[in-house]
């Protein structure tokens, strides 16, 4: 749903997203208040608008390949409103086995990832929402004692390790942390191997703000697996 100045290796940190946060609530009073010379402004804008449609179509990528992910029905962003928001809406299988929370962490981890592909870091204010939506994921992971995750690779990218850790404070659960990383890697993988995709999506809600369920299908055609 979905860092400017900060490293890769320091944007998922608590800090990092208030950071980024700030950066937001500044830019858009120049943009919604006139401040500012009107190129300035409008040059604003248009980065914000872009690394949400970054974000969400990460988000997106994600869902498609998520095989408990019946229907993706709609993507849309909001440039207009602080903290970059955005939704990607679909229907889910109702699934209660573990495998469909590891992918649930790989969507939620989608917009991160995606950032973090374009940019180099991840700034997006609902990035941490993101995180705790992922992390309610992991624990239920945890409690069904499925710590292997469904897909082949599992391998932790650097920029993440430590710093979803760092997200929570220091009483998160090493297991939990390590679960958040993988999921995140996994979907690293998806929009790294999909970026003309990912590219379509960005520039479709770049251009109009939404993109429905006609489109979606248009982009991405049949999906090949269902659950």
């Amino acid at each position: 749903m979905l860092v400017w100045g900060l490293t890769a290796a320091a944007a998922l940190t608590a800090g990092g997203v208030a950071v980024g946060r700030a950066l937001e609530r500044k830019e858009w009073q120049t943009v919604i208040q006139g401040k500012g010379k009107a190129e300035e402004a409008s040059k604003i804008r248009s980065m914000i608008e872009y690394r949400a449609a970054i974000h969400e179509a990460g988000h997106t990528i994600c869902a498609w390949h998520d095989p408990y992910v019946r229907r993706i029905t709609l993507v849309t962003i909001d440039p207009t409103r602080a903290g970059l928001a955005g939704h990607v809406n679909y229907t889910a299988s109702t699934n209660p086995a573990a495998a469909a929370k590891w992918y649930a962490i790989s969507v939620n981890m989608g917009g991160i990832a995606s950032e973090f592909c374009e940019f180099g870091k991840a700034r997006s204010g609902g990035s941490k929402r993101d995180l705790e939506h992922a992390r309610e994921a992991a624990k239920a992971i945890v409690k069904a004692g499925s710590p292997v995750a469904p897909w082949a690779r599992a391998e932790e990218r650097v920029e993440a390790s430590d710093n979803i850790a760092r997200m929570f404070g220091s009483g998160l659960d090493p297991e939990i942390g390590r679960i958040l990383n993988i999921g995140y890697a996994y979907s690293r993988d998806l929009v790294e191997q999909d970026r003309a995709r990912l590219m379509l999506v960005t520039n479709h809600l770049c251009r109009s703000g939404d993109l429905k369920a006609k489109e979606i299908k248009r982009i991405f055609g049949k999906r090949a697996f269902w659950v």
